[in-house]
């Protein structure tokens, strides 16, 4: 998200992140870190990655609801004060126990939009 608001007024953004399994039984759990900066980012070098201990999001964590998908629809409306928002992400591979498989495929397509207002999902 970048801006040419004002400083000290929020501003909002809505994120979709689709992820689509191309193995079976993979369940993602995405965790999310959100760094505001003054001004557009030259280098991401110097951007810290969340941990499933240290993040701001997590997404897709109740593997009930997740179970037997293939597609997984994660959304999430955010805030901002600063002029330029980023955010860092990891996705950890959950399979629940469900396969031996040790690795996963899948294809990922993130929407990000500045709105008007807040929105919450």
């Amino acid at each position: 998200m970048n801006g040419t608001q004002t400083s000290g007024i929020a501003k909002y953004h809505r994120v979709n992140i689709t992820i689509d399994s191309l193995t079976p039984n993979f369940y993602p759990v995405i965790y999310l870190k959100k760094i505001g900066q003054n001004k557009q980012a030259t280098s991401f070098s110097s951007f810290t990655f969340p941990t499933f201990q240290n993040n701001d999001l997590a997404l897709g964590q109740n593997p009930y609801i997740t179970i037997n998908q293939t597609r997984f629809v994660f959304n999430f409306t955010g805030a901002t004060n600063d002029p330029w928002t980023y955010y860092t992400m990891v996705i950890y591979q959950n399979n629940w126990g469900l396969t031996d498989q040790k690795k996963s495929e899948f294809s990922i397509r993130i929407n990000a939009d500045d709105v008007d207002q807040c929105w919450f999902f």
